[in-house]
């Protein structure tokens, strides 16, 4: 039986400048960049059933849909960061637009949906800065996509500023069929590159005046000062001779974006078709223009529960018992929430006077407004399951 579905869309990011500050101990390099979330999205739907386990499913046969699945790592991370064990099984189906090996983030940004996913379907009501706090677990990029916009990162990611949206501005991006290894990359930056060479200053002062000249001239990507491969300068210069104000590749690549006005979509869309074959071993393999959004992910159908009136009638006297909040806390510890929309049942009484429905099992509960809109929905009379109900009672 159906509990609950969530959908999300986990928006790409674009690297408006990139900086290589140095390298920890650790082996993990330091970043001073500037990341944008844009209108190019995967769309996720979470979907809790009876049962137990995770499944994922993904429209691209090429992608894991094992634990090696940043999905699979973001559910994971924040459950075990809440220290909330699941008594339910949680299927994900996803379908993907971003494209890979793009450094544009497609795989941090569906992280960063399905710890946002968990943490509204299972009422674990983290904040901003736990939620943050697990999506390091998974990866430099994912904290950022939590929060999504426009804003400076630092450290390796998880030190986030907001800054001014580009509201004026569009991104003709278009990703080439050479991919780049990130760890090459990296490689290659520490024995050709210059850390700290980026003029992150001048690009926050473009940014702040949201000129789309200025802003394209402050364009910055330290992976491509060190050592630019040649399709990836051949598709950048292809971009401005068809009007970008400038160009650049984002993150260790291989994707590459030119920055226009916003009332020269025409102009942009044209740039992208502009890219000449030559550029690529085998062409383009993704061309879109996009535009700045304020967040990394959005929840398009809100929690709500989704079964079928048959389905409901499932429920009819089985949660029949009830029994207020402290009876719960000191006779039933096992119960932790409720089994229809998930609400954590308080562990301290006195907070709350909220009445919970129990099963005769006493293995389950319900909160009373899941179980009002159930008696609703299945007309219960008022001597069900041997109880006397009086219509005009109001439960606190």
């Amino acid at each position: 039986m159906k509990l609950q579905t969530l959908e999300l869309r986990a928006y790409a990011k674009l690297n408006l400048f990139l900086d290589i500050t140095g390298r920890r101990a650790d082996g993990y390099h330091e970043l001073k960049t500037v990341m944008q979330s844009v209108s190019i999205y995967d769309e996720l739907t979470f979907t809790l059933t009876e049962g137990a386990g995770l499944e994922l499913s993904c429209d691209r046969g090429d992608l894991p849909v094992n634990d090696d699945n940043l999905v699979v790592k973001g559910i994971k991370a924040v459950l075990n960061y809440a220290y909330f064990q699941p008594g339910c099984k949680i299927s994900v189906r996803l379908k993907k637009r971003i494209p890979s090996g793009a450094g544009m983030g497609g795989g941090s940004a569906d992280c960063a949906a399905a710890i946002i996913a968990m943490n509204e379907l299972f009422h674990l009501e983290l904040t901003r800065d736990e939620l943050i706090a697990a999506a390091k677990m998974c990866g430099a990029d994912v904290p950022f996509c939590v929060t999504g916009g426009t804003a400076l990162c630092e450290g390796i990611g998880e030190k986030i500023t907001p800054l001014p949206s580009p509201d004026e501005l569009i991104f003709a991006v278009v990703k080439p069929s050479q991919s780049i290894s990130t760890p090459a990359a990296y490689k290659s930056f520490d024995t050709k590159g210059k850390p700290a060479a980026g003029d992150c200053d001048g690009f926050a002062a473009a940014l702040e005046s949201g000129s789309a000249d200025r802003i394209g001239s402050k364009l910055y990507n330290a992976f491509t000062a060190a050592d630019e491969p040649v399709y990836i300068e051949r598709i950048k210069s292809s971009l401005i001779r068809c009007g970008a104000y400038g160009a650049e590749m984002t993150g260790s690549g291989s994707a590459v974006f030119g920055v226009f006005n916003k009332n020269e979509r025409d102009t942009a869309e044209l740039a992208v078709r502009g890219v000449p074959r030559s550029c690529s071993e085998s062409g383009v393999l993704f061309g879109e223009v996009c535009r700045p959004v304020p967040h990394g992910v959005e929840i398009v159908q809100p929690n709500k529960p989704d079964d079928t009136p048959e389905e409901l009638r499932a429920f009819r006297g089985k949660y029949l018992d009830p029994a207020r909040t402290a009876d719960i806390t000191k006779h039933l510890p096992q119960i932790k929430h409720c089994a229809a929309c998930f609400d954590r049942v308080s562990d301290e009484p006195l907070l709350s006077r909220r009445i919970w429905y129990i099963t005769p099992e006493r293995d389950g509960a319900l909160c009373e407004k899941c179980f009002d809109e159930l008696r609703d929905k299945l007309d219960i009379k008022a001597t069900d399951g041997g109880i006397e109900y009086d219509a005009d009672t109001e439960w606190y």
